[in-house]
C-alpha cells in the first residue's frame, strides 16, 4: 500500500486530468473544486482496495467522474427540495465559446474531453466511461457535430 507522500506525488500528477474531468461534467467551479477534494479523500481512504498501483491514475479518474455524478445527484435532490435562487456566474468574456461544450448531454462531454482534452486512448476512454467501444465511437461523432453546430450557432467558423 503506497504511503502518503507517494500518494501525494501521485495525486498532484493527476491534477490536471482531474480538473478537465470536473469540467467535462460540473459547469460550476466550486462544485468542480469540490468534488476533487471529496475524490481524493476517499481515494485516500480506500487505497488499499487498489490492486494495480500502475493503474493509479484511472483508479483516481473513476473516482473523480463517480464524485462528480454525486454532485449532480445531490444538487438535483437539493433543487426539488427547495426552491433557492443562485448567484449567477460572472459572464466569461466569450459566453459561446464558453456554453458550446455545456450544450452537450455530459453522455457525449466526458467522452470528448476524455478522449480530445486529457489524450486517453480509445480503449482507456471507453474504460473509463464504462461503454463499449463502438458506443464510445458513435458518441465522440455524435459529440463532435453538435459541438461543430454549437459552435457554428455563436458565430464561430469550424
Amino acid at each position: 500500500m503506497m504511503d502518503e507522500r507517494e500518494f501525494e506525488r501521485r495525486a498532484r500528477a493527476c491534477e490536471k486530468k482531474l480538473f478537465h474531468v470536473c469540467c467535462a461534467i460540473l459547469p460550476d467551479a466550486a462544485d468542480r473544486e469540490d468534488a476533487i477534494q471529496e475524490a481524493l479523500i476517499k481515494a485516500w481512504r480506500k487505497r488499499s482496495t487498489l490492486r494495480d498501483e500502475s493503474l493509479f491514475e484511472t483508479w483516481l479518474v473513476r473516482i473523480v467522474i463517480n464524485e462528480c455524478k454525486a454532485v449532480l445527484r445531490r444538487q438535483k435532490r437539493r433543487e426539488t427540495e427547495e426552491l433557492t435562487e443562485r448567484i449567477p456566474a460572472p459572464e466569461p468574456p466569450d459566453r459561446a465559446l464558453h456554453d458550446a461544450p455545456f450544450s452537450l448531454d455530459e453522455k457525449l462531454r466526458l467522452p470528448l474531453t476524455l478522449r480530445y482534452v486529457e489524450g486517453y486512448s480509445m480503449e482507456e476512454t471507453a474504460k473509463l466511461t464504462g461503454v463499449p467501444s463502438g458506443t464510445l465511437k458513435h458518441r465522440l461523432q455524435r459529440a463532435k457535430a453538435a459541438l461543430r453546430e454549437a459552435l457554428e450557432k455563436g458565430g464561430y467558423r469550424v
